[in-house]
């Protein structure tokens, strides 16, 4: 299961990503036989499919570029394990109404192709690259980088550097993100309460909450909790094993996590309701396919 969490306040947290989306990281330095260890940067050319957030009434819809890889990570072609510093650039628009946070592809599945329902190319073609919910009247999208939305309506444009990793990452310290000035949404109480066994309804992953409300999400970066983010990713062996050679290798079931800082936005309705400037993090599943 996906998870997506930005800002302190706790109320863009627990959300659900989308299922579909591709990321491609360019590998060199390895082989089939002698070298399972490949230097890896990522390569994404496209932009990802928009991804809809909706919290207190304000719906976001980001839209993320990922930059040209500058620094180098690592994959395992034996292990599966992967450290890819990455830096997003997420395209922020307010978007109105709340029932079309993104716009849609009107495809039916995933690779089938449709028109762009609303937004900057609004009756045009598209192909479907993912799906998502969001919380909403209408929550199921079928969306595309064929159809961002409407351009106008851009309130910011900001990086989430961060590294993705099937290992352990972790931001520690109380205001640990640079202008921040507020731990959490927590008032009185402390962010304390594991509960990780509470359903998200916003299809993510409920990790941490406030002792006073367990019902606000939280990171626990205050001195009067754990003072730490963590996040735990996954790593699975790819098949056909290596050193077998083998002109590609997959691996299903691996979870790549990362943290992040976020700054602040012009809008201030969304700074405040979101909790920026303020950390960030993701746990995304993912299928790998490596291609020699």
């Amino acid at each position: 299961m996906s998870d997506f969490d930005w800002g302190y306040t706790g109320g863009k947290h627990n959300y659900g990503l989308w299922d579909g989306a591709r990321l491609t990281a360019c590998l060199s330095s390895c082989d089939d036989v002698a070298d399972p260890v490949c230097d890896a940067v990522a390569c994404t050319a496209r932009p990802l499919p928009p991804l809809g957030l909706s919290a207190n009434g304000l719906p976001v819809c980001l839209v993320l570029h990922v930059e040209e890889g500058t620094q180098r990570g690592t994959f395992d072609l034996a292990s599966g394990a992967l450290s890819l510093p990455v830096t997003l650039r997420a395209d922020v628009p307010v978007q109105t109404p709340v029932e079309d946070v993104c716009p849609r592809c009107s495809g039916e599945a995933v690779g089938t192709r449709g028109t762009c329902n609303s937004g900057q190319r609004q009756g045009e073609s598209c192909t479907v690259e993912a799906e998502m919910n969001v919380p909403g009247p209408n929550p199921h999208y079928f969306v595309s980088a064929d159809c961002p939305p409407d351009a106008r309506k851009l309130v910011a444009s900001i990086p989430f550097a961060m590294t993705l990793t099937t290992g352990e990452t972790a931001l520690a310290g109380s205001h640990p993100c640079p202008g921040q000035t507020i731990n959490d949404a927590c008032g009185m109480g402390t962010c304390t309460v594991d509960c990780s066994d509470h359903i998200a309804t916003k299809g993510g992953i409920n990790q941490t909450c406030c002792s006073n409300d367990p019902a606000t999400p939280c990171f626990p970066t205050a001195a009067d909790s754990s003072g730490t983010i963590l996040r735990n990713g996954v790593a699975m062996s790819p098949t056909p094993a290596w050193p077998t050679p083998a002109p590609s290798r997959s691996a299903t079931g691996a979870v790549l996590a990362g943290i992040f800082c976020s700054p602040s936005v012009p809008d201030a309705s969304v700074n405040i309701l979101y909790g920026l400037p303020g950390p960030g993090a993701l746990l995304l599943p993912v299928d790998m396919d490596v291609h020699g």
